[in-house]
């Protein structure tokens, strides 16, 4: 199963233009949530994916220029492939995108960056049960009583509840049910409300996903401050700082951020002397509450010694993970006479978002010479220090 996505920031927003008077500057989708842009959100989620291998994003054709600048290569996500030009039409949006997809993909997956607060569980959930099925689309039970009235609004009759449920984005295809769907939308191109309704006619097997968390539809500006509401509730930053100082000797081994830095001289420490990764997993254990990297791995426990670092920092994740808790920025200083540490940088950057499921972006790596001075600027020693960020892990 190898999963391309589209995401939809094209809309117009008419409903929402209306609603939010003279605050409204930009269309919906870049309005800001919580000081981001709307359309992040629904980014970061399906980036984190394991499960997506590639994101088209279409944007209305005055930001195509700006949001390819800004988005594709590695500058935000290396999975954003490609920026298209959104259409009228919900359909012709996707049709635009689903000409860039990898060649290669099986299923295609699209969401409403109007749905920003979908969560990694939920989607999750909705990829297994595609594996059954020609699609899978999240949706929720219809909870309210549900009256059909004519045009004056007097009442016809209840709509029974039973079997009735409120669709949601992400809906997922197999690749070739939607190029069938889109190639009969061609010949009759009436409106579509959303992308099952494009396959249903083929007499495709869609599965219903039940979604039990808020995945709120930003329609008018009274939902975007129902999603800031619900995002401050489950937002709990918190911050912890983390220190560490290794002596610096000859025939040891010099591990830095999970790399090893190539010099005549390595930490001497009871595990591999890994300053930074002592630095970081101190920072994560404190902003969780959870004390310090010597109440966990005491140097006195023979069963850590001459260990990889990365050990202690992936146990303190797990255990950070299980509070609801996962990092969201790291910023870090290395303090280091010589070797010069340019050359290494990047590499330990990477290996440090990798090693705490974060993006390249969201860690930074500093590195300071003490100009000859005390142990650090006699090259005899290596510190480090972190300062990590704790949101609530979006599950």
């Amino acid at each position: 199963m190898r999963i391309s996505a589209i995401v939809l920031a094209a809309g117009a927003g008419r409903r929402f233009r209306s609603t939010a008077g003279k605050r409204f500057k930009l269309l919906k989708a870049f309005y800001p949530l919580k000081s981001r842009p709307m359309f992040l959100y629904s980014l970061d989620i399906l980036s984190a994916s394991k499960e997506i291998c590639e994101i088209i994003l279409a944007v209305p054709s005055q930001w195509v220029g700006r949001i390819r600048r800004r988005f594709l290569g590695k500058k935000y996500s290396p999975k954003v492939s490609a920026v298209v030009r959104g259409g009228k039409a919900r359909t012709d949006s996707c049709q635009s995108a689903f000409k860039r997809l990898d060649p290669k993909s099986t299923h295609v997956l699209i969401h409403d960056a109007a749905r920003p607060l979908l969560s990694s569980k939920a989607l999750a959930k909705l990829v297994s049960v595609a594996k059954k099925y020609d699609g899978a689309i999240l949706g929720k039970r219809v909870v309210p009583t549900i009256k059909q009235t004519d045009r004056s609004r007097s009442i016809k009759l209840t709509v029974s509840r039973e079997n009735m449920w409120e669709a949601e984005t992400p809906q997922i295809f197999k690749r070739g049910l939607l190029e069938k769907a889109f190639a009969q939308y061609k010949k009759n191109p009436a409106p579509i409300l959303d992308d099952a309704a494009l396959c249903e006619p083929l007499g495709a097997k869609i599965k219903i996903v039940e979604n039990p968390t808020p995945n709120v539809k930003i329609t008018t500006f009274s939902d975007l401050r129902l999603a800031e509401k619900i995002l401050a509730n489950g937002a709990s930053e918190r911050w912890g700082i983390g220190f560490d100082v290794h002596r610096l000797v000859p025939n040891r081994k010099f591990m830095l951020g999970g790399v090893r830095i190539t010099g005549k001289f390595g930490a001497l420490g009871h595990s591999d002397g890994d300053a930074l990764l002592h630095a970081v997993t101190d920072a994560l254990l404190g902003a969780a509450g959870l004390g310090d990297i010597g109440d966990w791995f005491p140097d006195t426990n023979k069963r850590y010694r001459g260990v990889p670092s990365s050990i202690f920092l992936k146990r303190a994740l797990r255990s950070v993970k299980e509070l609801g808790l996962a990092p969201v920025h790291l910023d870090t200083i290395v303090h280091l006479e010589r070797p010069k540490l340019k050359q290494f940088k990047e590499k330990i950057r990477s290996r440090l978002a990798s090693l705490l499921s974060m993006r390249k972006s969201q860690v930074n790596i500093k590195a300071k010479t003490h100009e000859g001075l005390g142990s650090i600027g006699k090259a005899k020693a290596v510190a480090a220090e972190a300062v990590i960020t704790l949101g609530m892990e979006n599950g």
